[in-house]
C-alpha cells in the first residue's frame, strides 16, 4: 500500500495513508508530488522565497491534477458516494471556494502591481533620457510624485493582501479539525483521501500565505524623515554582502533604490545612476511577478477541476 503521510509528531515519525495499491499511477503520482513538496518544508517556514515559491506553486498545481484523477477512480468515487455524513464533503467544497477566492485575488493585485511596475518604469526612462541643463529641480520633482503614486499603490496592495491573510487563517481552523476525521470514520478508503485533501490544503494555504508574505513587508513611507531606516538598511546591507542581502526581496529591494532617489542630493549624472539602478530592481520585481501570476493561473485551473470533481460526485449520489 502507498504511503502517505500528515505532519510527522513529536518524535518525528509520520502516519502512513493507505490508498490504492503503490503500483498505481495516480497513487505514485501523490506520494511524488507530496514529497517533493515536504521536502521544500513548506509547512515549518514563515515564507517562502521566491525561488521556493517558483517550485512550490506548479508542484501543487500537479499534485491538484493528481487528486483529480484519484476523485475519479471508481473505488473513490464508491466510498464517497455510499458514506452517509457528507457534512465533510461540504467543509471540502467551502474551502475551495475559499482557495479559489484567495488565488484569483492574488493574481489580480500580482497582475495590477506588474501595471504599477511598468508606468513607473517608463517614467523613470523618459525623465532618464531628458538632457537639459536646467531640468533638474523640475525633474527631480516629478520623481518624487511618481514614486509617490507607486508607494502609494503599494500600500493598498498590502493592505488587499492582508484580507486574504485573514481568510487563510479561517481556512487554517477548519483545517485542524479534519485531523481528527479518522477517529469518527470506519472507512479506511474514506479516511486517506480525506487526509490527503487535509494535508493538500495545510500546503496549500502555506503557499499562499508566503505569496502574501512575500508582497507585505514593512510598509513604504512618504515623507522623507522617515526613509533614513531604509537607508541604513541599505548601508549596512553593503558591509554584509554575501549574506544579509539574501534577507531583501525583490520588493524591498525596489523600495530602497525608490528611497535613495528621494532622499540623495545628487548631481544630473548622479539621478541618471540611481534611476538606472531603480529600473533594474524594478525589472527585477516585474519578473518574480510575472513568474507568480503564470503558476498561480495554472494553480487556479486545478483548484477549480478538484472541485467539479468533487461536486460531480455529489450531484451522482
Amino acid at each position: 500500500m502507498a504511503g502517505f503521510f500528515l505532519k510527522p509528531n513529536a518524535r518525528g515519525h509520520a502516519r502512513s495513508i493507505s490508498l490504492p495499491a503503490r503500483s498505481h499511477p495516480t497513487t505514485l503520482k501523490i506520494e511524488e508530488e507530496l514529497n517533493k513538496l515536504r521536502n521544500l518544508e513548506i509547512c515549518s517556514l514563515i515564507c517562502l522565497d521566491s525561488n521556493k515559491l517558483g517550485i512550490a506553486i506548479p508542484g501543487l498545481a500537479e499534485l491538484y491534477k493528481s487528486i483529480g484523477d484519484l476523485l475519479k477512480l471508481p473505488q473513490t468515487q464508491q466510498a464517497l458516494t455510499k458514506h452517509d455524513d457528507s457534512s465533510w464533503v461540504d467543509e471540502l467544497l467551502e474551502e475551495s471556494v475559499s482557495f479559489l477566492d484567495v488565488c484569483e485575488n492574488t493574481r489580480e493585485n500580482l497582475f495590477l502591481l506588474r501595471q504599477s511596475i511598468g508606468k513607473l518604469q517608463s517614467s523613470l526612462r523618459r525623465k532618464n533620457n531628458i538632457n537639459c541643463d536646467n531640468h533638474d529641480h523640475h525633474q527631480s520633482c516629478d520623481i518624487d510624485e511618481d514614486i509617490s503614486e507607486y508607494v502609494s499603490f503599494v500600500k493598498n496592495l498590502k493592505r488587499e493582501m492582508g484580507k486574504s491573510h485573514s481568510l487563510l487563517k479561517q481556512i487554517d481552523n477548519k483545517l485542524s479539525e479534519f485531523l481528527m476525521f479518522n477517529k469518527v470514520n470506519n472507512d479506511p478508503h474514506i479516511v486517506a483521501v480525506v487526509r490527503v485533501l487535509r494535508e493538500t490544503g495545510l500546503i496549500c494555504s502555506n503557499v499562499f500565505r508566503s505569496i502574501l508574505g512575500y508582497f507585505s513587508g514593512t510598509p513604504l513611507q512618504t515623507n522623507k524623515s522617515s526613509k533614513w531606516g531604509l537607508v541604513f538598511k541599505l548601508v549596512h546591507n553593503n558591509s554584509h554582502k554575501g549574506h544579509d542581502e539574501e534577507d531583501l526581496n525583490d520588493l524591498e529591494d525596489v523600495e530602497i533604490a525608490l528611497n535613495s532617489l528621494i532622499i540623495k542630493k545628487l548631481s544630473k549624472e548622479g539621478t541618471r545612476m540611481m534611476i538606472q539602478i531603480a529600473c533594474k530592481k524594478l525589472h527585477a520585481l516585474d519578473t518574480t511577478t510575472q513568474d507568480l501570476e503564470i503558476n498561480l493561473e495554472c494553480l487556479f485551473r486545478q483548484l477549480i477541476h478538484t472541485r467539479v470533481s468533487l461536486l460531480n460526485i455529489l450531484s451522482d449520489h
